[in-house]
């Protein structure tokens, strides 16, 4: 069930998050290193589910103080970390678990269309092995490679946006270099802009038409970019994207978590 942000939620998220990277930036000032993240109010919001989930993750903000990032800890498994990364990773891991799930089961059900998802299947598979072990029990470099997990997990929002966001400047490249006029592209951009980034992970995984529009950009090694095609190629692509558009977007929100 969706969290239900109503006005105090917000508040105390917005006070939480400014405490938390304050505390952080004057930790990172004074010379402390291996600290945590900076947070976002979008990105907390978009990474739990429940609102349980995030109360919990909002206390741990909330609690987190110097002692955090000074005192060390050792678990059965021979792992030292100072004892903020423990508690990111007890206070996140079941989250962790949920999303690598749902990337598994997501990559599974577009398997053969794309190139490296056998391999990506089997990394997602790993990494589902390694959080669902008993944290206590992790080596060093177990411990070290569930926090990346569980950071993975944590970035997850930002780097969805960043994707979305590249797509859409991508096609926006293509269309100037193959001369789709102004009034068509503010029509195409108009529709796509109002999908969230999980619909555009939806309509990036059911229509092949929008992994070829990636094809058909390439940035080189001294920051040119060119087309990968013909332009008319490319042109008769970014048609079939504008004619498949409104389909695309109503599918995509009606689909889409």
């Amino acid at each position: 069930m969706a969290i239900r942000f109503d006005k105090n939620l917000n508040a105390e998220l917005r006070n939480t998050v400014r405490n938390f990277n304050k505390k952080v930036v004057r930790a990172e000032q004074r010379g402390f290193r291996n600290l945590p993240r900076l947070e976002k109010v979008s990105e907390l919001k978009a990474r739990y589910d429940t609102r349980s989930d995030l109360i919990r993750e909002l206390r741990r903000l909330k609690n987190f103080n110097r002692g955090d990032i000074l005192r060390k800890v050792e678990n059965d498994g021979g792992a030292k970390a100072v004892e903020w990364e423990f508690d990111f990773l007890k206070g996140n891991i079941k989250n962790a678990r949920e999303y690598f799930t749902r990337e598994y089961e997501r990559v599974s059900r577009r398997t053969g269309r794309f190139p490296g998802e056998r391999m990506m299947l089997d990394t997602i598979s790993s990494k589902l092995n390694l959080l669902n072990r008993d944290i206590n029990y992790l080596s060093q470099s177990e411990f070290r490679s569930a926090v990346a997990a569980t950071r993975e997990f944590q970035n997850a929002f930002a780097n969805l946006q960043a994707q979305y966001r590249g797509f859409l400047s991508e096609v926006e490249w293509v269309m100037d270099n193959v001369g789709i006029s102004r009034e068509q592209k503010d029509e195409f951009f108009a529709k796509f802009k109002s999908l969230t980034p999980s619909q555009f992970l939806y309509a990036y995984d059911n229509n092949d038409i929008i992994g070829r529009i990636y094809a058909l950009y390439r940035k080189n090694e001294d920051g040119s970019v060119e087309l990968t095609d013909t332009e008319e190629n490319a042109e008769a692509l970014i048609d079939n994207l504008m004619e498949e558009a409104d389909q695309i977007v109503i599918d995509a929100k009606a689909n889409a978590d």
